[in-house]
């Protein structure tokens, strides 16, 4: 079971990082705020990135979401919401297998 859990962390955790920092792109430039969030990405790389993150988040959410059945863990909607996956993913490692 752990080895489902801890790869979606890292994914995640990947994501959050790589895709969502804005603090390290444009800042020292005096750049505009949509430069400096974006940097030099056009709008369809833009586009792209957040369909990847939207497609990433489905998956992560569904294989949670599965496994909390398989466990028959108790409120398996919460894998579809964010910061609330983190409780559900305790429990899922706390779980008698």
């Amino acid at each position: 079971m752990k080895l489902f859990v801890v790869p979606l962390l890292f994914i995640s955790a990947f994501l959050a990082v790589v895709c969502l920092d804005p603090f390290s792109i444009g800042s020292v430039y005096g750049a505009s705020q949509s430069e400096e969030f974006f940097g030099n990405l056009s709008s369809t790389e833009i586009t792209f990135i957040g369909i990847g993150v939207l497609v990433t988040h489905v998956y992560l959410a569904a294989c949670l979401q599965i496994i909390a059945k398989k466990l028959n863990l108790e409120n398996t909607w919460l894998a579809w919401i964010p910061i609330l996956q983190l409780i559900l993913l305790i429990q899922a490692v706390e779980a008698p297998s």
